[in-house]
């Protein structure tokens, strides 16, 4: 019986701990990814990194600054990820996933050239400070 209620015990506390809400509002959440040497990038920050303006102002953007006709032998989806730096200037890009009929290089080196020609963007926040970001973006061709 002693054991029994030793075990609940246990399980109550744990259970706190794991899903007790922090009512300090100062405190906040941040998932960090360590790429390579001494290089800090978040995954997760309290405020993400925006384009500016909004959502749509991204794929307007992407849409004006991706010339179709010059990638018509291109077709499908092609992900680029980046880094989004604390001042909001777009680096480290690299390919993800694709779904890409076509060569895939010339589409990665296509969405690189419209992501270049971004203005900055706003850097994403962690606990009220400035962090770098992961950040990734789909690419579609026609």
């Amino acid at each position: 019986m002693a054991l029994r209620f030793t075990f609940i015990l246990i399980i109550i506390t744990w259970t706190g701990f794991l899903f007790g809400q922090n009512n300090d509002s100062k405190t906040k959440n941040c998932v960090l990814q360590l790429w390579g040497e001494d290089t800090t990038v978040y995954n997760v920050v309290d405020s993400m990194p925006e384009f500016p303006g909004s959502n749509d102002s991204t794929f307007s953007f992407i849409a004006k600054n991706l010339d179709h006709n010059k990638y018509k032998s291109l077709n499908g989806v092609i992900n680029i990820h980046f880094f989004v730096e604390t001042d909001g200037s777009l680096t480290n890009f690299f390919a993800g996933d694709t779904s890409i009929m076509g060569d895939n290089e010339q589409a990665f080196i296509a969405a690189v050239d419209v992501l270049k020609k971004m203005p900055k963007w706003n850097p994403g926040k962690c606990n009220g400070r400035k962090v770098r970001v992961f950040f990734s973006l789909p690419f579609q061709f026609p």
